[in-house]
């Protein structure tokens, strides 16, 4: 039924929504981030051609297993960070500071060290494996 619709589509690595719960009341309040890819300043609408909104107006987020989503407060990936590793849905983002996303990356979690369904502050790395989970499953 979905003939020449991409599989990334469909099943998305990761999404972003205006309102909490990773729901949306209206089209063009969401929007799916369908490969790897780095927005360093949400201001300029890099996330698709609606929504003015994105640069410090998503309130929640979903990634999908094997992916992981590193959202930061400022643009050009500066101030303060999260690093969300799939499978997780943050339904809303409030503690991080609701609607205070400015740029963000994503990537495989595959990348770097990512614990599935976790949350860290900051950017875990290879080498630096101390980073302690906010939350998880």
């Amino acid at each position: 039924p979905f003939s020449g619709v991409s599989e990334q589509w469909l099943n998305p690595p990761a999404m972003v929504f205006r309102d909490e719960n990773c729901q949306s009341r209206n089209a063009g309040e969401y929007w799916p981030l369908t490969y790897a890819q780095a927005y360093s300043d949400l201001r300029n609408n890099q996330v698709g051609e609606k929504g003015p909104w994105k640069h410090d107006g998503i309130s929640s987020v979903y990634v999908a297993a094997g992916w992981r989503l590193e959202i930061y407060e400022h643009i050009d990936y500066q101030g303060k960070s999260w690093t969300i590793c799939g499978p997780m849905k943050l339904a809303d983002l409030r503690s991080f500071g609701n609607d205070a996303v400015s740029s963000m990356i994503i990537s495989t979690g595959e990348a770097m060290e990512c614990d599935p369904g976790f949350v860290y502050e900051g950017t875990p790395t290879n080498k630096d494996r101390a980073a302690t989970p906010l939350f998880g499953q």
